[in-house]
Formats: C-alpha cells, sequence, structure tokens
C-alpha cells in the first residue's frame, strides 16, 4: 500500500491512475509533476467498501506514550485527529476513522495507520 501523498507517481499527465488486484482498487490521483494523492477501494460487503487512505507510520511517535496531558493536547490541538481516532477505537467507520491496523489492512500485509469511510449502496 502506497502513502497517501506519494512522490511515485505512476499515471500519466493529469490523468487518474487505477490498478486493480483482488483485495482492493488504487486510485492515484496528481497533484504535480511528480506526486500524486492515492486512495484504496476495498470490498466491503456486496453493496459496500471501505475508501481508505494509508499514512504508513505518521502518528506512530506521537501515540506511543499517551498520558492525560498528551490527550488533552491532541483534543485541544487536533480535534479532527482526536474524533478520527475515538471513531477507530470504536469501529465507527460509517463516520469515517483512524486506526492501526484496522481490519480492513489485514488482508493487505500491512500495519499501518489508515483512515477509512464506510461507503454504501454502490450498485
Amino acid at each position: 500500500m502506497r502513502s497517501f501523498i506519494d512522490q511515485r507517481k505512476t499515471s500519466r499527465e493529469d490523468e487518474i491512475g487505477i490498478e486493480t488486484s483482488k483485495s482492493y482498487l488504487e486510485c492515484e490521483y496528481p497533484i504535480d509533476e511528480d506526486t500524486a494523492c492515492v486512495v484504496y477501494i476495498i470490498p466491503r460487503t456486496e453493496n459496500s467498501a471501505w475508501v481508505a487512505a494509508s499514512f504508513e507510520h505518521i502518528f506512530d511517535e506521537l501515540l506511543s506514550n499517551l498520558d492525560e496531558q498528551t490527550c488533552d493536547a491532541i483534543v485541544d490541538t487536533w480535534p479532527m485527529l482526536a474524533s478520527l481516532l475515538y471513531n477507530g477505537i470504536k469501529e465507527r467507520y460509517q463516520e469515517a476513522a483512524l486506526g492501526v491496523p484496522i481490519p480492513i489492512a489485514a488482508g493487505l500485509g500491512m500495519l499501518a495507520w489508515l483512515a477509512a469511510k464506510t461507503v454504501n449502496t454502490l450498485f
């Protein structure tokens, strides 16, 4: 899985690139000549999927030694991050969540921070 912001752009010019595998679709959206945003569409049920982005190990150090003061600082400084982490703990992917590893990563051979959202009624 590639990071959300990736320097290895594979699509041509301004075209959106899509790669397929047995487990997911990889969608690459060009930002500039050398960089792209990468998101994954991962089947969940017959009519739903997760849309996810990998943030690799970016939050490891910040969250490695959580004490009350650090938790308060995260909530005050980055309320969206706090909300995504809370949703990940509670497995509330309908609202968007952040976690490591979350169930969608299990079959992808990785342990990385993923932001994910459930998308229903695809078909």
